[in-house]
Parts: C-alpha cells; sequence; structure tokens
C-alpha cells in the first residue's frame, strides 16, 4: 500500500512574553500567560479527531511582582489526549509540529534555559520527539510561525553562508571627557550590495538611495564594534564629528555562517541551521530596505520553541495521543484576590478532516467566574463540559479565589482622590459664603 505523508501542527502556545504595566505602587497589575491550543491540519489529510480530553490541572497560581517570581515550583498544567483515527484503506503519515514557550514571568523564575515543556506520548508510550526553534518575537500567527520552520538554512537575495562579514572595533576618543559623544559614519551601501550593523548605542540614522548615515551616542573611551556585511569597503570606517572620532583597534573578516555561530546559545540544543534562520529573519523583519541590520536574537525573548514528532497510521486504525504541558495564565492584579486568565485555542483544530466530542475538566479549588461555555460544577474543586462538536469561539474562562472580586485602590487613586475631596472643601465655604452674600443683597433689595 502507499504511504502518504501530512504534515500537521498542533497549537499548544504554552505561554507568551511579558509582565505589563506596573501600577504607582509598583506592584504587577497584568502578567500575561499563555494560549493553548488543538491540532491543525495544513494539506489535504483525511485523520480525524475522534474525541478529545481536555483537562487542566491548576494547585497553584504564581505570585508576579514587578522584579520576581514567587510559588516555585509551578505545578499547573494542561493534559489534552486526542483519539485520531485513519478512516482509509491506506497508511498515512503525519509530521505534528507543537510551538511551546515560556512566558516572560516564567523565565523569571526558571533561568534562561528551555527544556522541553510538554510530555508527548503515542499510545501511552512516550515518542521521540525533536526540538526546534523559530524567530517568533511577536504575537503566534500560525501561518506565518510555521512558514519559518525550514529545514536547512534559508534562502535569500542578500544574506547566504559564504558572505562576507567585517568586523571593526574602535575606541571612543575626545577632549571633552565630561560629555557624550555623538559620533557619525556615512556609508555607501553599493545599490544594497552593502548592510551595516551598529552597536545599542545606535541613536539614528538617515537613509538615502546610495548611503546611509548612523550616529551613535558614547561615553568617552567606550569601546564598540560594528560589522559590515557584503562587500568590503574601499576605506575602514570613520566615526567622528567636530570634537570627536573614534580610534581603531582592530578588524577581522569572517562569513556569515561563522558571524551567526559566535553567538549562538550553547544551553537550549539549537541546531546550526535553526539559529541561522532565526538571526536572518531577524535582521530581515528590522533592517530589510534601510542597509541597517539589528541587534542579535536573544534567545529568552525572541524564540519559539517547537516540537516535533510523527503519528503512523495503518489502514483503520486509531491512535490515542496524549501532550502534557506547564500552562500559564494571564494574571489580573488590578483586583483584591488576582484573576487569573486562560485561554484554549479551539479554531485551528477546523482544519482536521472532522473533530467531535470535546471533554472539558477544569481542576482547582478556585471558583470560576466564567467561561466561554458553559461549564458545570462536576465536583469538589472541578468543572467540565461537553461539547459535540467543534465550537466556533475559542476556550476561555476566569478563576480567582473570590466569587465576587474587587477592584483595588491603587495608591495614586487614593491619593487623587484626596486632593479631589480636599479641592472641594476648600471650595465648600467659598461657594457658603457667595451664596449667603448673595442671599443677604436680595433681601436688602427687596425691602
Amino acid at each position: 500500500m502507499n504511504r502518504k505523508q501530512f504534515t500537521a501542527v498542533s497549537i499548544m502556545i504554552l505561554s507568551m512574553n511579558c509582565i505589563l504595566p506596573v501600577s504607582a505602587n509598583s506592584a504587577a497589575t497584568w502578567a500575561e500567560g499563555a494560549e493553548t491550543g488543538g491540532a491543525v491540519i495544513f494539506e489535504d489529510c483525511p485523520v480525524e479527531v475522534i474525541q478529545e480530553d481536555l483537562v487542566f490541572s491548576l494547585p497553584d497560581q504564581p505570585a508576579v511582582s514587578a522584579n520576581s517570581v514567587e510559588g516555585m515550583p509551578y505545578r499547573n498544567t494542561f493534559e489534552a489526549s486526542y483519539i485520531f483515527e485513519n478512516p482509509t484503506g491506506e497508511s498515512q503519515s503525519v509530521l505534528l509540529s507543537f510551538p511551546v514557550a515560556r512566558s516572560f514571568y516564567s523565565r523569571q523564575a526558571y533561568g534562561p534555559k528551555r527544556p522541553s515543556e510538554a510530555k508527548i506520548t503515542v499510545n501511552d508510550q512516550e515518542t521521540e520527539v525533536i526540538h526546534r526553534y523559530t524567530y517568533s518575537p511577536f504575537e503566534f500567527h500560525l501561518q506565518e510561525d510555521l512558514a519559518k520552520l525550514i529545514d536547512g538554512f534559508m534562502e535569500d537575495d542578500f544574506f547566504e553562508p559564504a558572505m562576507d562579514v567585517w568586523s571593526y572595533t574602535f575606541q571612543a576618543k575626545t577632549d571633552q571627557n565630561d560629555q557624550p559623544l555623538r559620533l557619525k559614519y556615512e556609508m555607501d551601501t553599493e545599490n544594497g550590495k552593502r548592510r551595516i550593523r551598529v552597536p545599542l548605542s545606535f541613536t539614528g540614522a538617515s537613509v538615502e538611495e546610495d548611503h546611509v548615515t548612523v550616529q551613535l551616542t558614547l561615553k568617552p573611551d567606550e569601546e564598540f564594534t560594528v560589522y559590515i556585511f557584503g562587500r568590503e569597503p574601499d576605506e575602514d570606517p570613520v566615526f567622528q564629528n567636530d570634537s570627536a572620532d573614534a580610534v581603531l583597534l582592530s578588524k577581522s573578516h569572517m562569513t556569515y555562517l561563522e558571524y551567526v555561530n559566535e553567538s549562538r546559545p550553547q544551553d537550549i540544543g539549537i541546531s546550526e541551521s535553526d539559529w541561522y534562520n532565526a538571526v536572518t529573519q531577524m535582521h530581515l523583519t528590522f533592517g530589510d530596505g534601510s542597509n541597517i541590520v539589528s541587534e542579535n536574537v536573544d534567545p529568552d525573548i525572541d524564540l519559539l520553541h517547537w516540537l516535533q514528532y510523527t503519528l503512523d497510521f495503518k489502514p483503520h486504525e486509531q491512535i490515542k495521543n496524549t501532550v502534557k504541558g506547564t500552562i500559564w495564565p494571564d494574571i489580573d492584579y488590578s483586583y483584591e484576590q488576582p484573576v487569573y486568565r486562560y485561554r484554549y485555542l479551539l479554531s485551528p483544530a477546523s482544519s482536521w478532516a472532522s473533530f467531535r466530542n470535546l471533554n472539558v475538566s477544569v481542576k482547582s479549588d478556585m471558583k470560576m467566574l466564567s467561561s466561554s461555555f458553559t461549564m458545570e460544577r462536576k465536583a469538589e474543586g472541578e468543572y467540565g463540559c461537553y461539547l459535540e462538536n467543534l465550537p466556533e469561539q475559542e476556550l476561555e474562562f476566569e478563576l480567582c479565589r473570590d466569587a465576587h472580586p474587587k477592584k483595588k485602590i491603587t495608591y495614586g487613586e487614593r491619593a487623587a482622590a484626596g486632593i479631589m475631596a480636599a479641592i472641594l472643601i476648600a471650595g465648600l465655604p467659598v461657594f457658603l459664603i457667595r451664596k449667603r452674600t448673595k442671599g443677604r443683597a436680595i433681601n436688602k433689595t427687596n425691602r
């Protein structure tokens, strides 16, 4: 029999990115957590989802301050158990890719390493998983992020592994030792055949058709490195202004692949090609068209971690596939008791040949404030629902220790209220005096 191959992706965005604004008393008011979802097929694959049992086990809730995370170890998990069926008389091979990213506040507690946070089994046996990474600093978009999952080195009209890269290290010099230096350099791009990467002290640029001028703000004697990609300049770069300049300390040559590998992290197991593609995607995202190359990828913020594995179906075979991993909620600290919001993406599962029989269970000793579907109380500390077919909306629910949480009043709001009260109190005697004076004048007139 012929073996057909298909590619699938399961949307398990276990965490997103950052801690958002803090209130006047410096306590975190919001921490962004996770979106988690179901399985997606991108080709005309006949495999069907017969049943999904989705269980959220939520014994802990993280306590996030402005600078730290408390409450380790963290035990909140999801478990998605699928029953897949191949309804055809032919063998099928399906490649699944799970994106798993950790939230910013989870990284604060657990450090920069990204071990697998998901355990994957097939028919109750742990399966072999390949770890992949892509550049994804923004909100997850299925089609865009999946397109970055490339085998080998990506192709581009400018960046390629053997391209020349020139490194120049300078030291800023001036007679005005107490003033910051603003040094400029103008580079001929030769119609896009040359690009430049400047350090974080970069504070401005002007871009013309054939030239780019960059400005750096530096401290006296500060050292900095500039990279030029593509054609070597006819002369070494010169950074200067009317009262300062930069002394060239060293110059070196390397290939673009060597340049990329200089920054490849060694503690997360990322392959040479995945790191190459992530760095190149970042350069294209932020520098394409300006001839200015961005800083390199931050593996703690910019990378999306993927787990890949294959399901091989015999004709008419059913397979049980289970994914269990850590899940991080959004946390709203604007209430006296924090509100924890979870979101599970159901819409991606619409691309399977069919999807039916979704069982949802939420296990927590907290109160359920709201849910996109009616959740019945199954037992003490457990809520659940059954959906015969895939719904149109996503699964969202909120938990809190208080069934009716009250909004906090921040120090800033109290101060504002106090000022308003003072203004009102100060204005009241004036108003009364004026009113009484007016009354006396009226009475005098009436006499």
